[in-house]
């Protein structure tokens, strides 16, 4: 009867083995994070500006569009496209706008001006940092063998492993902190910058933080002021500048990286509204009249907060007059948050958008997980290393119960077959050898080198240090130095596959040097330009060096240019 049943219980263990090989480890770790974070896992909240949308307008929808529907509120998509619902002419223009009072209406609540780019806060930064932790395969792995450990199955302490999974995760946690917090110090910092709102009830501006500016405030960006920055601190819609003619110019680097200055071009009703009769010293600057602000009332008309950056379609009322406001790259009305203004006194503007619902807030996204080449590849060759430590354990476990099992090992007095353990029951070999699977895993669980992950997390942070230390890729011109402000992309610094560049000039610095110029057949200049030099060269002739500029000089954007 023994070799009779031998082949079937050989059989049982190898198809009992084969199944704990390539569903356990899965199972397991899925199943210890939904049960030890489920608060990580959840839907992102989604914040829509408050649009009542008349249902009975709405064009009839046909089946699939209604099972189109429900997928979509099923997979919580954050809005509906325009093909989802077409636009009809019976639509209410109010469902896509917004009406922006001066003064300001208090019944009416936008978004504050307050900005948030850090990831964590202090409730929720546990939870959700080891929720992003786990998604590194070795961590899940460890976290299992370590509760194995714990249980009676495990010829060693629980300790032995608990220590390193946990020196990781801690090591890891501080990194993530850190570099949080910098991004929360960076918030503070432009959340606290000045800026001039106009208060009605004294008549005059004066100055508070960035964060307090509201939808409907006058704001006046100066440029010149120690204390009050040339940054706009929100999407703002132009009123009136400090030139004659109602224009200012703006730089907008921060929004798409050029450099040249935009222009904007104040209304010319309310311009001259508001401002007095040029300076008779100039000619060419005015002053605000306060007076003639502090009794201004009018009302924007304007879309809804996106994401188009120069897309600005909006219509002022103001003494029964409609005044049309456009956007645009130059042009128009609209200054946005974070631009710079540049050769302009002044400008005075009412706010339309402030905080997450201001043009370049809407381009930014959360802070990505960022996980490195070397990252990937470690799960993908950790993977390997489970299907060998699989393949281990289940040739042990079909070892221990197939001895278990043996005739000449119930017949061993010396042994002790009647006193059973976990490891060793003559009565039930089956349960014997599945039970010895885990045993086996936690022996040989070190096949996966936990240590590997410390040693990566200390290069990671000894290159962030000498990046951050390097003197020869600091900038002496803007005093700045390199900063490594993610340590989890350290490793791929060099490793570039492919360059999109749009013009020359963005990969290289344009800088325009004087050489020479001619004025009325008098050359001017010392040195020698590309173009003589090139000439020379044809001819076999050597040119000699052109002498060292004196110090103090300066270069100026722009191409290489001979004059």
């Amino acid at each position: 009867m023994a070799g009779s049943s031998l082949p079937t219980l050989f059989s049982e263990i190898v198809f009992l083995g084969v199944c704990l090989c390539v569903h356990l480890p899965c199972c397991a770790g899925l199943l210890v994070l939904f049960v030890m974070f489920p608060g990580a896992i959840q839907k992102p909240e989604v914040k829509y500006s408050e649009v009542v949308i008349d249902r009975s307008q709405m064009p009839k929808q046909t089946v699939f569009e209604k099972a189109a529907g429900a997928m979509k509120s099923n997979f919580s998509l954050p809005s509906f496209t325009s093909k989802d619902y077409p636009a009809t002419a019976d639509d209410s223009e109010a469902n896509d706008r917004r009406e922006v009072e001066c003064p300001p209406d208090p019944h009416k609540h936008f978004e504050s001006n307050y900005v948030k780019t850090n990831k964590y806060t202090v409730l929720t930064f546990l939870p959700l940092n080891l929720f992003l932790q786990f998604h590194r395969l070795a961590n899940c792995y460890f976290l299992v063998i370590a509760i194995l450990a714990s249980t009676p199955l495990s010829p060693v302490t629980g300790t032995t492993y608990w220590f390193p999974l946990i020196s990781v995760l801690a090591i890891s946690a501080i990194k993530d902190a850190s570099e949080d917090y910098r991004r929360y110090k960076s918030d503070i910092e432009e959340n606290s910058r000045v800026t001039e709102v106009f208060n009605s009830d004294t008549g005059d501006f004066e100055q508070v933080p960035w964060k307090e500016v509201t939808v409907g405030s006058i704001v006046r960006v100066k440029t010149g002021d120690e204390v009050c920055t040339p940054m706009v601190p929100a999407d703002l819609s132009l009123l009136c500048t400090s030139a004659v003619d109602g224009t200012c110019f703006l730089e907008t680097a921060n929004l798409d990286g050029e450099t040249n200055l935009k222009i904007r071009e104040a209304p010319e009703v309310l311009h001259k509204h508001l401002v007095g009769e040029p300076h008779q010293a100039d000619g060419h600057s005015v002053d605000c009249k306060l007076e003639k602000l502090k009794a201004l009332k009018m009302k924007i008309n304007c879309h809804i907060p996106d994401a188009l950056l120069y897309d600005f379609n909006a219509r002022a009322e103001w003494e029964g007059q409609d005044i049309p406001l456009s956007g645009g790259a130059s042009g128009g009305q609209l200054m946005q948050r974070s631009t710079k203004l540049k050769n302009t006194k002044w400008c005075i503007g009412l706010a339309v958008y402030t905080g997450k619902e201001t043009k370049i807030q809407m381009n930014m996204t959360d802070p990505p997980n960022k996980v490195s080449n070397i990252e990937r590849k470690l799960n993908v060759f950790i993977v390997g290393i489970l299907m060998i430590l699989g393949l281990l354990c289940l040739i042990g476990a079909i070892g221990a119960g197939t001895m278990n099992n043996s005739t000449d090992l119930k017949g061993a007095w010396y042994l002790s077959p009647q006193n059973t353990s976990i490891s060793f029951n003559v009565q039930k070999p089956g349960t014997t050898g599945f039970l010895a699977f885990f045993t086996f895993l936690i022996l040989l669980s070190l096949l996966v080198p936990i240590s590997l992950y410390v040693s990566v997390e200390m290069v990671k942070l000894v290159i962030s240090i000498l990046i951050s230390s390097d003197r020869e890729m600091y900038s002496e011109e803007d005093d700045i130095p390199s900063k490594a402000r993610s340590l989890g992309l350290c490793e791929e610094l060099g490793q570039i596959n492919y360059i999109f560049s749009d013009k020359t000039g963005t990969l290289t610095q344009n800088l325009m040097e004087f050489k020479k110029c001619s004025i009325g057949g008098v050359e001017y200049g010392q040195g020698f330009c590309e173009v003589e030099r090139a000439i020379a060269r044809r001819q076999g002739r050597e040119l000699p060096e052109d002498p060292i500029p004196p110090p103090g000089s300066q270069r100026s954007s722009g191409m290489l240019a001979c004059l």
